[in-house]
This record gives C-alpha cells, sequence and structure tokens, in this order.
C-alpha cells in the first residue's frame, strides 16, 4: 500500500460530516481502583448487548504481575455515560507493556471484533 493510501485508511474524513462534539464535564472513568491508580489511558467504547464495553490502558501500583508497565482493563455502561468497572484484567501478562486497545469490526457473520 502506497504511503498516500495508508494516511488515508484508517480514521480518516475527508469531508466534515457535519457532526458537532461537546465535551463532557464528568469524567467517564477515573483511575481510582489498583489496577489503574496510576493512569486511565485510551478508552475505546464498542456497543454491546445491553450496552456499551470500554476498554481502556490501566496501570497503577498493584498490577497483576510485578512487571506489568501496562495492561488493557474494561468497563460496562447501559447509556454510555454512567460506567462501571469490571473485575480483573483483559489483557496483560507481565512480560509486555500493552495500552491504546483498538476495537475493529470484524466483516462475515454477525458482529465480530478483534
Amino acid at each position: 500500500m502506497a504511503i498516500e493510501q495508508m494516511a488515508t485508511a484508517v480514521h480518516y474524513q475527508q469531508f466534515d460530516p457535519g457532526l458537532v462534539w461537546t465535551k463532557d464535564s464528568d469524567i467517564a472513568i477515573d483511575s481510582s481502583g489498583p489496577l489503574d491508580a496510576d493512569r486511565t489511558l485510551t478508552p475505546n467504547v464498542l456497543r454491546v448487548d445491553g450496552g456499551y464495553r470500554m476498554y481502556y490502558q490501566g496501570c497503577g501500583p498493584e498490577p497483576p504481575q510485578l512487571a506489568s508497565k501496562g495492561y488493557i482493563l474494561s468497563a460496562f455502561s447501559t447509556d454510555a455515560a454512567h460506567w462501571q468497572k469490571e473485575p480483573g484484567v483483559r489483557l496483560g501478562d507481565g512480560q509486555t507493556s500493552y495500552g491504546a486497545p483498538r476495537c475493529l469490526y470484524l466483516d462475515g457473520g454477525g458482529p465480530r471484533y478483534r
């Protein structure tokens, strides 16, 4: 793929669709737990049955493995305004720093994501 094509392949909008974004005054999800008290970064949200699931990078004083530099956590919301953190780590093995989760829709056979 040529560099020009790569620049427009992901997250590209040639024309303004006319949407207006307003910053929320509240924090969607805070750094308040043992797994994310140091940092809560890069949220990515999917619509799922019954609501929304947010995947995000967390860093905290109680990592699942002492060598962890970051791992992927999740939260659930029925209205995309009030979030409840889900227990446990979605991705993190203590050997690698995981961050900036991206949820990509896969074509074919119903809703599937990577």
